[in-house]
């Protein structure tokens, strides 16, 4: 990953996840690392990317501009089309999902916001047809919309593959890994998304990563 040493000190006491010295990760020791790194992670390509683990994956896609949000996303999904052995109908689903993508998409915006309630309209239609048209499963439906790997196969290997991550997560503080609302974890886990015991974010989860992180697979 262009050189970057993957170096994290030791953190003698908790912080609490309110202090704005963490705003990447409530990991003391993730939150450093990517605000150290934060120049490099912001150039490394999709492929880079996706050799980080999940938990280093999401702080890292916290740390970016809503143009970097979208720039991923859009190769993601344009990749997945040339690679993943896709039926025509399904080709057509993905390619309604780039054309509704936008760099305005990934700005947060407040609950009841027209652009808001827009994206939730689309994303509840667009997951219906998925599994009532599509005949997906969930497992599919997240590797398309949760996760940014090209390769459904290489998506299932990183469920159960140690990542680039930090070597020493000296600090009992756990961020949450999922959304309640958009709940995937059935399809890896056979569990659902429990809220409560992990520390919550504004991003990185659900919906190509634009919802919150509110919960811990159970």
């Amino acid at each position: 990953m262009k050189n970057i040493t993957i170096a994290f000190f030791i953190l003698a006491t908790i912080t609490s996840c309110n202090d704005d010295i963490l705003e990447y990760s409530c990991n003391p020791d993730v939150n450093k690392f990517v605000k150290t790194n934060i120049l490099i992670l912001s150039q490394i390509n999709l492929d880079e990317f996706n050799q980080m683990s999940n938990l280093l994956q999401r702080a890292t896609f916290r740390s970016y501009s809503p143009e970097k949000r979208f720039e991923l996303w859009t190769e993601k999904l344009e990749k997945m089309l040339a690679i993943e052995p896709l039926t025509e109908l399904e080709a057509i689903h993905i390619e309604k999902l780039i054309n509704h993508l936008s760099i305005e998409s990934f700005i947060s915006n407040e609950e009841g916001d027209p652009l808001r309630i827009q994206n939730e309209i689309f994303s509840i239609n667009w997951q219906d047809y998925a599994l009532n048209s599509l005949k997906w499963d969930k497992a599919r439906l997240a590797f398309v919309i949760s996760s940014l790997f090209i390769s459904e196969a290489d998506y299932k290997y990183s469920l159960n593959q140690a990542k680039i991550e930090p070597k020493q997560l000296t600090v009992p503080v756990y961020d949450c890994g999922c959304n309640t609302g958009t709940n995937f974890c059935d399809s890896y886990t056979n569990g659902n998304c429990v809220e409560g015991n992990c520390n919550s974010s504004a991003s990185g989860c659900g919906w190509v990563w634009m919802e919150e992180c509110n919960g811990q697979c159970y």
